[in-house]
């Protein structure tokens, strides 16, 4: 009975005009990598540099523009993570966070990452300059306001080395309850959960992450 008043309030709800506007939802952005070049023969997308490894993650380069593009890819090629950032100066903060492993399985440290780093930016794909910009425009380059006018409001902000690191969070359309709901929370369309970060250097964005939860 708990469960049919919820289902019929959330329906009430859904049903208003306020629920209706397009404003409450979120796009979710991606970088637009064709499948054919995600494809490996290698099993896993596997990746060693010595004893550490990459599982599942696509890296490409273009030295010409001098960036690194990294996508860690789920089942049918879906975009789990996605991290772009200068291939000169790439922010730490990103660098700590994509996942490796060591020879045992085991989660790289930080510092484990930040060695074996350059080794995985070398055996990187080229890739074509048109692929480092989403969907939705985000680039290196531009300046805070271009992402703040998209995405609103941060969730989060601190400093990491220097470097002022931003996120956005919003609440899948897909899990959303009814507080997210009378909240007014701003859902992302489509989705589980959608994490934007952004990474910058005064007020110009240095590095770009998406990341997309999945059930």
């Amino acid at each position: 009975m708990r469960f049919l008043i919820t289902l019929i309030s959330v329906l009430i709800y859904l049903s208003s005009s306020a629920q209706l506007d397009s404003s409450r939802f979120v796009e979710m952005d991606a970088f637009l990598v064709p499948i054919k070049y995600l494809k490996s023969d290698v099993p896993a997308h596997k990746i060693n540099c010595e004893s550490i490894f990459s599982y599942d993650k696509v890296w490409f380069k273009n030295e010409k523009i001098n960036q690194q593009l990294v996508i860690e890819l789920a089942t049918d090629y879906h975009h789990l993570n996605e991290y772009v950032f200068y291939l000169d100066n790439p922010p730490s903060y990103f660098i700590q966070s994509i996942y490796l492993n060591d020879s045992l399985g085991n989660v790289t440290t930080p510092e484990q990452n930040k060695v074996a780093y350059p080794c995985f930016s070398k055996k990187a794909k080229n890739l074509p300059r048109r692929f480092f910009t989403s969907e939705f425009g985000m680039r290196l380059g531009v300046h805070y306001d271009v992402i703040s006018e998209e995405l609103g409001d941060f969730t989060a902000f601190a400093y990491f080395e220097d470097q002022a690191v931003v996120r956005w969070y919003f609440t899948g359309d897909q899990v959303a309850d009814m507080k997210n709901l009378y909240e007014n929370q701003r859902l992302a369309l489509d989705s589980y959960g959608y994490l934007v970060t952004a990474v910058f250097s005064g007020e110009i964005l240095v590095g770009y992450s998406i990341k997309k939860e999945i059930p």
